[in-house]
């Protein structure tokens, strides 16, 4: 299941993170953003596979429209390529990692070529020699948000890592992102033919999809950081079950690190990813037949780990209304959420749980 979300690595929001950099100011309703073509993907020091997406710009709040039946290829500076074979997602590309592997020192590329002949490369990058060991911690809090003129609170749960840095004396450019996976539990009606209720649903995602932590040891001296917040997540129905948070160090390039900083600059100066168009500003991608054309996107080469924690029901000092079986309801009233009767309608779910859950 690792695999799986680091394959949903870009999904939606990393995906639209990726097609906004802003070195310049923009004006974002202009024109220029529409009509552009966008590449974004990441090899990782993780086991594969890898994933590459391919997309249009095609206007204010509306997503990229996905680019289908393109060829590409992952590169090593050894010589070695390996084949992206199109998901069942309209504009998502998978490279397994059998072949080009993830190797800190290795310079890394891709390149791309659309139904129509046109192709596009990116820079090659390097992964990093060195990376961070983390431990992730967690605590609750609330937020405020505002309703029109009403300040609303949300309880939440606050997601932290501390961070063994390399003492290599090197500068060392850091990136965290947290995912999650959590059981979801249906309504627990009686089969009588096979005797048993449904079995639950394991579903992952991102845990805070506007987030961008980063970190720079650049003219610093330090051997830890403590307490750095990587995720900021409502707390709702899902915690009713156990419930994973994943917390992913990667260590990136300094162009890259500088790619995210100024998504991170765009983020908090428009207020959200969603609410805007990608700007027109290339990342590390181009177009080797034609100079003049503006290419979305950054492929990122990054030494990544992971550490892991959980939370259980228990844990939560917030009181949480029952889902899918009110007791005051009963589990066969009609008016549930319809994932309450097929969890397989959620995004990103499974009836399979990841092979590193540990069950209750």
């Amino acid at each position: 299941m690792t695999g799986l979300i680091m394959v949903r690595y870009s999904y939606v929001c990393f995906f639209l993170l990726l097609l906004i950099n802003c070195k310049d100011p923009i004006d974002l309703r202009g024109k220029g953003s529409i009509g552009l073509l966008v590449i974004d993907g990441k090899i990782t020091t993780l086991p594969g596979p890898y994933e590459l997406r391919l997309g249009y710009t095609v206007g204010v709040d509306q997503k990229p429209s996905p680019v289908s039946h393109a060829h590409a290829k992952l590169f090593d500076d050894a010589g070695n390529s390996e084949a992206y074979d199109e998901t069942g997602e309209a504009g998502v590309y998978s490279a397994p990692g059998a072949i080009v592997q993830g190797i800190p020192g290795r310079a890394y590329h891709i390149e791309v070529t659309l139904e129509d002949g046109r192709k596009y490369t990116s820079k090659p990058e390097i992964i990093p020699l060195a990376s961070g060991i983390d431990t992730p911690s967690y605590d609750f809090g609330t937020r405020s948000e505002f309703v029109g003129d009403a300040e609303v609170k949300k309880n939440v749960i606050n997601v932290y890592t501390d961070t063994q840095l390399p003492a290599d004396g090197k500068d060392i450019y850091m990136r965290w992102y947290a995912t999650e996976t959590y059981m979801f539990e249906q309504a627990p009606k009686f089969d009588e033919f096979t005797g048993t209720i449904p079995k639950p649903c394991y579903v992952d995602g991102f845990a805070d999809r506007q987030r961008i932590t980063l970190f720079t040891t650049r003219s610093q001296q330090l051997q830890t950081l403590t307490h750095t917040l990587v995720a900021v997540r409502d707390i709702d129905h899902s915690f009713l079950a156990r419930h994973y948070f994943t917390v992913y160090l990667s260590s990136i390039t300094k162009e890259s690190h500088e790619y995210w900083k100024n998504v991170d600059q765009l983020i908090n100066r428009s207020g959200s990813i969603f609410d805007t168009p990608p700007a027109p500003i290339a990342g590390n991608i181009f177009s080797p037949t034609d100079e003049t054309e503006k290419v979305l996107g950054y492929f990122e080469a990054a030494n990544t780990s992971y550490s892991r924690l959980f939370v259980l029901r228990k844990d939560v000092p917030f009181q949480m209304l029952s889902y899918c079986n009110d007791p005051k309801y009963g589990p066969y009233w009609p008016f549930y959420p319809k994932e309450c009767n097929d969890c397989l309608l959620l995004e990103n779910s499974s009836k399979t749980p990841p092979d590193w859950w540990v069950a209750d």
